[in-house]
């Protein structure tokens, strides 16, 4: 018990270290516990990385401040090459969902990616002990998706979408499709 609170202590040292000292941490730490990653990995102070053996990073990928990359033991998460996650934005894979991101993305602020979804089919059941339902997100190259966007499960976007801020992604958008709330 005590190995683990000091493995997280650690853990949080790395994940909260400010500056390039922080940043040359945080690259060796995640590359031994990625199941890959590319060069020129960088990531911000207070990222959050969890089940890292499931998720796979390209070369020249950022993550800002405070973003995050959820997998569960079920779930994958696949990154491309030259792709930018701005502060605040989570990407969730977990409960068996499949999330890939292609080449030269760039995810603003605030963007929320999620894999799955909760159900809630049976109004006996508490939806919070309903379960989930997994799908996967099928990300393009050269895709940009603004601020505050939303998207969720068993979507694709096509290469050289626009997703603009605020949008919430329900259905496929096609390549060099502009959408707009």
């Amino acid at each position: 018990m005590i190995i683990n609170e000091i493995k997280e202590i650690i853990k949080f040292f790395i994940n909260y270290c400010p500056g390039r000292s922080g940043q040359y941490l945080r690259r060796i730490f995640y590359k031994k516990k990625l199941e890959a990653v590319g060069k020129n990995f960088t990531t911000g102070i207070g990222t959050i990385i969890s089940n890292p053996k499931n998720i796979l990073i390209g070369d020249n990928c950022k993550l800002a401040r405070f973003s995050s990359l959820h997998s569960c033991t079920e779930s994958k998460i696949r990154i491309g090459n030259n792709v930018s996650i701005n502060r605040n934005s989570e990407i969730n894979s977990c409960n068996g969902g499949s999330i890939v991101i292609g080449n030269d993305v760039i995810i603003a602020t605030n963007v929320v990616i999620i894999a799955s979804n909760h159900i809630f089919k049976d109004r006996n059941k508490l939806i919070k002990d309903s379960g989930h339902k997994a799908g996967k997100i099928i990300i393009g190259n050269n895709v940009w998706i603004g601020s505050n966007a939303v998207i969720l499960k068993d979507v694709s976007i096509g290469d050289g979408a626009v997703v603009g801020a605020g949008c919430i992604i329900r259905k496929n958008v096609k390549n060099n499709e502009i959408v707009l709330n």
